[in-house]
């Protein structure tokens, strides 16, 4: 006898319904428009479109168009020029209602068609900014200064930037705005410019588009590509942050293997716009949380789906192709119009994340030989801290800040600076030690400055062997610093260290 289960224990022990999803198609067919704005007049493309395409996504993904217009006698391509606006509307029933705006890149002419393409006005994101948030500020709040100020010839409303509490330094100095949003957004958020010209920055899977589904018994046509993907999952991330005096900032997460069954994957990363201990080690620990699963995959197509924007969540059931019920985050998604084919409007949807194409991998490939320049962490280190004296710390005897510098204070002919305590999570097994500055004279019977170290938080204290030296066999997790000054033209710009925890290797 075959049993069906209707119901599930609940916690109160009392039997709940299971829940049951049942797709309702929509009561009119999808319908599209494609318009050309000029300076001059809006061209109503009506059916004259015999084939395009309309890519949109969030975050990394700036959305782009192809565009086949029937155009025997050059009408439409003369009066055309590029930077003039593609317009997509699209509803079930008449298509009033703007879903996507592009800029013409290139128009071109073949036979009897007009062949246009470009990019959605995301484009307009694609340029440096210098900025500088002059300490900490909202993720939120920096990315509206940034607009407002970088991009105010356009107008952008940013009232659907939504606050997010989390604080960050930055300074930029001719970095793109798309790499800046995708650092901004990391694993926790998404952003968009949508038609007309609003900036969206939400929390990643909080919306939900309500009014659309792919069912395998109702709209779904095929689907090319679905795994669980592991070609970016990693175990460990290593960040190295901007460098002061050649040493640069290090932050590397704890590794997981949990997922790889014991394999080890690593993952570099150059950001400098990481300025301090605190940044990179938030940093760090959030791309490791972005890159230690290994998130399921798809592409998967359906009839056309007007009404969806970018970062929704789509309800997709799939039972097939082992795609269970319920709400997928879409990446990225496809428009696909084509008068000759059996399914002549279509949407193709990307699940979490489209797998890295070789143009992407080359890109990146690029950007990081950009950055290889001499070895700056010859020991493997895992870890760094870093004290500027560009504002004032520690406790100090005879010692004072100055335009940046630690110095012996005026009428004095000597002095010491004691670090606050670094309170770490494990021992440090390795470390080597940097300091920096003019006049740090630092040989037999010449000295001028000396740099101590202690790992009990001050009640033992070695004197460092000098910059770059590493020492090993340590226990100790109280890090503290002492500086010596000897001279009254010593100057420190900056002590920092390199160094592994006994769990890190």
């Amino acid at each position: 006898m075959v049993v069906s289960n209707i119901h599930a224990i609940g916690p109160s022990g009392r039997p709940k319904p299971i829940i049951i999803y049942h797709p309702v198609p929509p009561s009119s067919e999808a319908e599209y428009l494609f318009k050309i704005e000029t300076a001059d007049e809006t061209i109503d493309l009506e059916d004259l479109v015999t084939k395009g395409r309309i890519t949109n996504g969030v975050t990394t993904t700036i959305g782009d168009f192809e565009l086949e217009i029937l155009d025997p006698n050059r009408t439409i391509y003369d009066k055309i020029t590029k930077f003039d606006d593609v317009l997509m509307y699209g509803d079930y029933g008449t298509a009033t209602n703007l879903r996507f705006r592009g800029k013409i890149e290139r128009p071109g002419y073949q036979d009897i068609y007009t062949i246009l393409s470009g990019r959605s006005i995301g484009m307009i994101f694609d340029n440096p900014v210098i900025y500088n948030s002059e300490g900490k500020k909202k993720k939120s709040e920096i990315l509206k200064e940034i607009i407002l100020n970088s991009f105010s010839q356009y107008s952008i409303n940013i009232d659907n930037i939504e606050e997010d509490t989390n604080e960050i330094e930055v300074n930029y100095f001719e970095i793109k705005f798309t790499d800046i949003i995708q650092e901004i957004c990391g694993g926790t958020h998404d952003f968009y410019l949508d038609h007309e010209y609003k900036a969206h920055y939400f929390e990643r899977g909080s919306r939900i588009n309500q009014a659309e589904a792919i069912s395998e018994l109702a709209n779904h046509i095929e689907t090319t590509d679905n795994a669980t993907d592991t070609d970016e999952t990693y175990t460990k991330v290593r960040a190295y942050g901007v460098a002061v005096d050649d040493i640069p900032l290090i932050a590397t997460s704890t590794e997981d293997t949990t997922e790889t069954k014991g394999v080890s994957k690593m993952l570099k990363l150059d950001n400098n716009s990481l300025t301090n201990n605190e940044q990179i080690l938030d940093y760090v620990d959030a791309e490791a949380q972005k890159t230690l699963e290994s998130p399921r995959v798809g592409t998967h197509s359906s009839l056309f789906l007007p009404t969806l924007q970018p970062g929704e969540k789509l309800f997709v059931a799939i039972p097939r192709e082992d795609v269970a019920p319920g709400y997928y985050l879409i990446n990225s998604f496809t428009h696909e119009f084509d008068l000759s084919n059996e399914y002549d409007r279509k949407t193709t949807i990307n699940i979490i994340r489209r797998r890295q194409q070789i143009s992407e991998i080359m890109k990146n490939r690029i950007s990081f030989e950009g950055k290889i320049t001499e070895n700056a962490n010859s020991h493997d280190m895992d870890f760094s801290r870093r004290i500027t004296f560009e504002t004032d710390s520690g406790t100090h005897y005879n010692t004072v800040i100055n335009e940046g510098f630690l110095k012996v204070k005026t009428g004095e002919s000597s002095g010491q600076w004691i670090s606050d305590i670094i309170n770490l999570d494990e021992d440090v097994s390795r470390i080597e030690f940097y300091m920096t500055g003019e006049l740090l004279i630092q040989q037999y019977q010449l000295s001028t400055s000396y740099l101590w170290y202690s790992l009990d938080g001050g009640t033992t204290w070695t004197l460092s062997p000098g910059n770059g030296v590493e020492v090993t066999d340590l226990t100790g997790k109280q890090l503290r610093l002492r500086v010596d000054l000897n001279s009254t033209t010593a100057k420190v710009k900056s002590v920092q260290t390199l160094f592994s925890k006994n769990n890190s290797n």
